[in-house]
């Protein structure tokens, strides 16, 4: 029975699909009712390859869109995290806070040079 019905459906599938006429687009005019319609007359091929174009240009705009919408959802978390940044700066401006790395140098400098001295001084004692 499922063979039966599979041959049915596969005789009536090919009958229904016929050769598909290709040709040049060519200007057509058509006159119903006392209006004349101008367009263009194109082949089966050629309409579903504009179509297909069609649906291309409208998927890469879409994706565009979307790009766009990300790039702006990214930028607006940088400038966020830019705006907590200054005003981390801002709240922690302090005379300290600027010349923290050169008071350290200086200050390990002058105990390194001081314990140094004091070493040598307690080692050559008699001489």
């Amino acid at each position: 029975m499922k063979i039966l019905v599979t041959a049915i459906l596969l005789f009536s599938l090919s009958a229904a699909a016929g050769e598909v006429t290709k040709f040049k687009p060519r200007p057509a005019v058509v006159d119903q009712s006392g209006s004349s319609y101008v367009g263009i007359l194109l082949s089966e091929e050629d309409f579903r390859e504009i179509l297909q174009e069609k649906i291309n240009t409208n998927a890469k705009v879409a994706e565009c869109k979307v790009d766009k919408e990300v790039c702006k959802h990214v930028q607006g978390s940088y400038k966020a995290y830019i705006a907590q940044l200054e005003a981390k700066l801002t709240e922690n401006n302090s005379w300290m806070d600027r010349h923290r790395g050169t008071i350290g140098l200086l200050s390990g400098l002058v105990i390194g040079v001081g314990t140094s001295v004091a070493l040598v001084k307690a080692v050559y004692t008699g001489q």
